[in-house]
């Protein structure tokens, strides 16, 4: 799989960075699944991967980031290779196992403090 997205117009001007990224979570995909044909792999086998990706400690949104990024590579794939397969990364359901915690704004005196700190010193 990974020799198809990689070699495909998909790769072109990316940086080193997302081909690590997109390596890794191909990766991922074969620890937990052992194949690289498409056409074998069945929709529960995306379940099956998810609860892989739970397994070792990921939160939601790192599972959800990272079947976003499996969908295109997959999407990808199957348009250049002319596969007949549907993409077993759409609609996998999710779980949103997190409870977001919003931040608080700096209060304005600290940037101040901080802006007062930056200017007095001598650079």
């Amino acid at each position: 799989m990974p020799y198809l997205f990689f070699n495909g117009l998909k790769g072109a001007g990316k940086t080193k960075l997302f081909f690590e990224v997109s390596e890794r979570r191909i990766r991922y995909l074969t620890e937990c699944l052992w194949d690289d044909n498409l056409s074998m792999l069945e929709v529960s086998d995306a379940g099956q991967f998810r609860d892989f990706l739970f397994e070792r400690g990921m939160s939601s949104s790192s599972v959800k980031r990272i079947f976003s990024s499996l969908r295109a590579i997959v999407n990808s794939a199957i348009r250049e290779q002319c596969i007949a397969v549907n993409n077993l990364f759409s609609g996998t359901y999710i779980v949103d196992n997190e409870m977001k915690q919003k931040r608080s704004p700096i209060p304005m005196g600290n940037p101040r403090q901080v802006q007062s700190n930056f200017r007095s010193l001598n650079d």
